[in-house]
């Protein structure tokens, strides 16, 4: 099941709810907003992916202003933020030819982010169309042992042999592999992949995927 709880969405409807101080937030938000129980659990816990037009009836019903929840905005102080490389950290296979030691364009200064452990990265390509689109800005963060990691979230994976992909991770039925699955329902343009588990050479958790920054 895929996890939105690092999505901004998500974020912001969890910080606004605490906010407001609401006793029963599933029930008075589905009651007022004429939403089913089901679904706003689902957005609540990151269940769900919450539509926009959702959150911005959220606030007008509950009077609020969108500026419960941090925003991600640019920052060129390096005190400021983490670094943002303008490296495409593709959404699909690709080879790796750039240097992502190269010096960051910015700082992205987004509060729940600011670790010294976690990097910003764009998203290119659609092969996880719908949880993650190309031009997206990426949070991620290095595992530094994957002997063993949750599987059914997403990654960013670069190989040994100079490819570099996000996508979901799961079980494969072919011993000593993993399953690469893109969000894309196109699967004769974006299939699901066997990968070597002996093949991965670095793996980073995605931690938040927003989509504008203030300037």
């Amino acid at each position: 099941m895929a996890d939105y709880k690092d999505d901004i969405n998500t974020i912001k409807l969890n910080k606004a709810i605490k906010l407001l101080n609401l006793k029963y937030p599933v029930t008075e938000i589905a009651n007022r907003l004429e939403y089913s129980k089901g679904n706003v659990s689902n957005f609540i816990n990151g269940k769900k992916r919450i539509p926009s037009d959702f959150l911005y009836n959220f606030y007008t019903t509950f009077g609020i202003k969108d500026d419960v929840a941090d925003v991600a905005s640019v920052s060129f102080k390096p005190q400021k933020g983490r670094p943002f490389y303008d490296v495409d950290f593709t959404l699909g296979f690709e080879v790796l030819d750039n240097d992502i030691g190269l010096h960051p364009e910015f700082n992205i200064d987004f509060a729940p982010a600011n670790k010294e452990s976690i990097t910003w990265f764009r998203g290119k390509g659609n092969s996880m169309l719908g949880e993650i689109d190309s031009g997206d800005y990426i949070a991620l963060e290095e595992i530094n042992n994957f002997e063993w990691f949750p599987l059914g979230r997403i990654y960013g994976i670069v190989t040994k042999n100079g490819f570099r992909t996000i996508k979901r991770i799961v079980k494969s039925e072919s011993p000593g592999h993993y399953l690469l699955k893109a969000s894309n329902p196109d699967k004769t343009s974006h299939p699901d992949q066997d990968i070597p588990k002996d093949i991965i050479y670095k793996l980073f958790k995605v931690v938040y995927v927003i989509k504008d920054l203030n300037e």
